[in-house]
């Protein structure tokens, strides 16, 4: 084996950092393999980097012992994700992890930085297996800090990665503070954001009523998402810190009541006369609204969604800009409204059609999305009487989860 290996664990990032090595290394002319022991997405070869893997649902996996031993032998440097977090910026890892694969000369151990700043339950890819001393830890402060985040590197992988592989060197990095710095740098203005309220549901699961109209936790269920979008804008207007985006409001919709409130309220109103085509109509009324408007980005958010608050909006946006992504959406176990993508996806999105939604476009494009980890009751759509009740019974529990992000 003659290639230096370098395996990635830990959470927050490995793909992206994995791939800005490689380009580093490429630059110096060495020729660099990329693979890995659990999956990843495939990227673009090019005559000095190249990926290896058993292609399998859209990812490559192990490509076997024998192929890395030769992989080994013919490369100069290989790059091995050797770690799964599902997106989360932090994690602990089972027993079983991570997956070191043989004669590995450097293990790198990252946590995202996108994980500073909120709670630990919310942000922690297999928080189940924090041990008590941990969990008494972060009950005192549930917020994440760069202490908690190197605490748990050094615990969970460093020491027990270096006792177990006594040859490799074994370091722990900070994930994403490079990217966000030079994004910062490079930015003339803060992009451009229009967020259309998507109001044109039929409500066909919820009876003869007009679900959006449904009185819900003291107000109508739509106003829920329209006025976490008016305090996000109201708090991004006013505060330094926020500084990197510009957000303004539209809302689509097909219903009277919906259109005089949203006007009475000094937002843009699109009229969505195509509604009984599908939720793609409403995607591609937002997506020509901020097309026309010179907007940079196009956002979307369900009116049927009351959990997803203020704090979340403005950090998801955050988070989008900072991430050098061209698409950020929710995240739980599998990708959500609200959802944002840069000007070059409006013509994809104006290519949807009936209720496919943009997900579908954050899917086939997947290794170009920032994914903001949420719990699963802030993206709780309600279709139903019956979820609108469990909304009344759990009032205001989700509205106060969201505001813990806000820093």
């Amino acid at each position: 084996m003659n290639a230096y290996v370098t395996a990635v664990v830990g959470a927050g990032g490995k793909t992206g950092f994995i791939r800005r090595r490689a380009e580093k290394l490429a630059s110096e002319g060495l020729r660099v393999a990329i693979l890995t022991t659990t999956h990843i997405l495939e990227e673009p070869s090019s005559e000095h980097i190249v990926y290896f893997g058993i292609p399998r649902g859209g990812r490559l996996t192990w490509p076997g012992e024998e192929a890395y031993r030769e992989i080994c032998e013919t490369f100069d440097h290989v790059l091995v994700e050797a770690d799964g977090s599902k997106h989360y910026p932090m994690k602990i890892p089972a027993s079983y992890e991570p997956v070191i694969p043989d004669g590995t000369d450097e293990i790198i151990v990252l946590m995202g930085s996108f994980a500073l700043g909120r709670p630990f339950d919310e942000v922690c890819f297999r928080k189940e297996l924090a041990p008590s001393d941990l969990l008494e830890r972060v009950r005192e402060n549930p917020v994440v800090t760069e202490e908690l985040l190197s605490y748990i590197a050094d615990r969970f992988y460093v020491k027990p990665l270096s006792a177990q592989f006594p040859e490799a060197k074994v370091r722990y990095e900070l994930s994403g503070g490079a990217v966000r710095d030079n994004l910062l740098c490079a930015a003339a203005a803060p992009p451009r954001i229009l967020c259309t309220l998507m109001a044109s549901g039929a409500s066909s699961r919820f009876g003869t009523e007009n679900k959006l109209l449904a009185p819900c936790r003291g107000k109508k269920l739509w106003l829920w998402q329209l006025e976490a979008l008016e305090e996000a804008v109201e708090k991004l207007r006013a505060s330094v810190d926020c500084g990197e985006v510009s957000v303004d409001i539209a809302v689509c919709t097909c219903y009277d009541e919906i259109m005089e409130e949203a006007a009475r309220r000094g937002h843009r109103v699109i009229f969505n006369e195509r509604a009984h085509l599908g939720q793609a109509e409403t995607i591609k009324y937002g997506t020509e609204a901020a097309d026309n408007g010179g907007y940079d980005a196009a956002a979307f958010f369900a009116a049927d969604q009351p959990g997803f608050g203020a704090a979340d909006i403005i950090r998801m946006f955050e988070e989008f800009v900072l991430s050098g992504k061209s698409m950020a959406c929710a995240f739980t176990d599998h990708p959500a409204n609200p959802a944002v993508f840069l000007r070059k996806h409006f013509p994809g999105l104006m290519e949807l059609s009936g209720d496919r939604g943009a997900i579908g476009l954050i899917r086939t494009c997947a290794g170009d999305v920032h994914y903001y980890v949420v719990r699963p009751e802030k993206l709780m759509d309600i279709d139903t009487k019956e979820e609108l009740r469990r909304a009344e019974k759990d009032a205001g529990s989700d509205g106060e989860k969201g505001e813990q992000t806000d820093e």
